[in-house]
């Protein structure tokens, strides 16, 4: 089901993004800030955060305060999780991976797990202490492999699809979000978004990372955007979810991009 997300249901809500000094998380807290949200950002770039924080009072946030910080150090997660008690936590924090085989790094093997698994353990016992929503962002390979180019990119492959979207969190979506709570969890996979870095990658048609953040924060239970990444992952998709996602809202929104 589509949800429209109300500005009243926002405003003076206290938002969490992470990652949020550039592309679709600078996006998202616009989004809240034009919402009348009360914005914390935190990413490793201080002068970037402290830019995207003045926008957002502008905007109409009801305050906005960053916090630098890096997902890689034990100590971040945790003081993510002491720091406050957040009604919406944006996760959108990656870690850079080479299109390639694994060199035998063990440190960057270690980096990786610390950024996308052991922060969502503690985002786990966060939700376990307050009640919330938290919305997370997906790939493609996270959601399905591509086992054609197993050879080329068989360490980009191990890593996303043990990405805690598609195994951790998913896998305790009852857990995380049990019935009758108020607690509730998005993942949304995002395709070719116009962001700094896209270009860099491929020339293909992109979509408005502006309109990617406003469908990242609609709070559907699983989402992709745009429409042509729900149709590349129907073959990982349990029937229930083909059931659920790719509504005609979705659809008439996106067809332009296909």
């Amino acid at each position: 089901m589509f949800v429209c997300l109300s500005p009243r249901s926002v405003r003076g809500a206290m938002v969490l993004v992470t990652g949020a000094s550039t592309g679709i998380r600078e996006q998202v807290e616009y989004h809240y800030s034009k919402m009348g949200g009360q914005i914390v950002i935190t990413a490793r770039k201080e002068l970037a955060l402290q830019k995207v924080a003045e926008n957002s009072t502008s905007l109409g946030a009801q305050k906005a305060l960053y916090v630098t910080g890096d997902v890689c150090q034990a100590s971040d997660p945790e003081g993510v999780v002491r720091m406050n008690v957040f009604d919406i936590l944006v996760l959108n924090h990656i870690g850079s991976s080479p299109f390639a085989i694994w060199n035998g790094d063990r440190e960057h093997v270690r980096e990786l797990m610390q950024i996308r698994f052991v922060f969502f353990l503690y985002i786990r016992l966060y939700l376990a202490l307050h009640l919330g929503s938290v919305i997370v962002v997906s790939s493609l390979l996270g959601e399905y492999t591509t086992h054609g180019l197993i050879h080329i990119q068989s360490y980009t492959d191990a890593h996303y699809t043990s990405t805690p979207s598609t195994v951790f969190l998913e896998g305790n979506r009852t857990k995380i979000c049990p019935s009758h709570s108020n607690v509730s969890l998005t993942i949304t996979t995002l395709g070719l978004i116009d962001t700094q870095s896209i270009y860099s990658h491929t020339n293909m048609m992109v979509y408005p990372a502006c309109d990617a953040a406003l469908h990242l924060i609609t709070h559907q239970k699983k989402s992709f955007c745009p429409v042509y990444i729900y149709l590349a992952c129907l073959p990982s998709l349990s029937p229930l979810q083909v059931l659920h996602v790719g509504t005609s809202k979705d659809l008439s929104s996106s067809h332009r991009f296909l």
